[in-house]
């Protein structure tokens, strides 16, 4: 979600945000998945996060049992962002940015108006 909403807010084709603010609309983006998800998944949105504090308390006393709380959740973090970010440029690339007009249709002035079928999509 995180990386399909970063492709959305830079495509310069799609109505981009306005520049200068990507970063403060990207950082409130970060803030809201961690606020909507931060009470099921620890705020756990990418490895980095996560791994450091298991690691520092495995090695504090607690041992193995910081990687078997929670059912095993501990692998979540680290191949969740993985796939979703993958996930989401592929969602992102076939149903929004394959769909802009060519670059010939724009020096041609003709927007998303297909006048050959060449160049359009076609379901």
């Amino acid at each position: 979600m995180l990386l399909l909403c970063i492709l959305a807010l830079n495509d310069h084709r799609n109505s981009p945000a306005l520049s200068g603010t990507q970063p403060l609309l990207i950082g409130l983006l970060v803030v809201v998945i961690g606020i909507s998800l931060g009470s099921n998944s620890g705020y756990a949105i990418n490895p980095a996060r996560d791994l450091p504090p298991r690691f520092f308390t495995s090695m504090a006393g607690w041992g193995p049992d910081v990687f078997s709380a929670g059912n095993g959740w501990w692998w979540i973090p680290v191949v969740a962002p993985m796939v979703g970010s993958v996930t989401g440029s592929l969602l992102y690339k076939l149903f929004i940015e394959y769909h802009h007009p060519s670059e010939e249709h724009l020096e041609e002035g003709l927007g998303g108006v297909c006048s050959d079928q060449k160049h359009c999509f076609r379901f």
